[in-house]
């Protein structure tokens, strides 16, 4: 099937990026800004233990490493959307911003369950 067949049968592959990964890049952000005023502030840990020890190089080695990771990922996704499946990205897109929101979601009610329950 030509290039432009699969862009008719699939509209995703029109787009410039999956409104998945742009969520995924928002919330990516998000977390970054608010683990770096967090921990500044002292009211925070990372959760993540890759994360946290890359934390132990500094915070310019954090933002680097969590700003090359997920635009890695977005950037995988992309080129699979648009060189392979586009459902099939548009789905891995969708699942991980569910994962990664709950895992956020879940990892801030256990580092802080303490002050959250009283």
């Amino acid at each position: 099937m030509k290039l432009l067949e699969k862009e008719k049968l699939c509209p995703s592959r029109q787009l410039a990026i999956l409104p998945a990964n742009l969520a995924l890049i928002v919330v990516g952000l998000l977390d970054l800004a608010s683990t770096i005023v967090l921990l500044g502030a002292g009211r925070a840990v990372e959760m993540n233990p890759l994360m946290a020890e890359v934390l132990r190089f500094g915070l310019p080695a954090f933002v680097a490493a969590k700003l090359s990771s997920l635009a890695l990922f977005v950037a995988v996704i992309e080129w699979y959307r648009r060189a392979r499946d586009a459902s099939a990205a548009q789905a891995v897109g969708r699942f991980t911003v569910a994962a990664y929101l709950s895992l956020y979601v879940l990892g801030f009610a256990l580092a802080n369950h303490r002050s959250i329950l009283g």
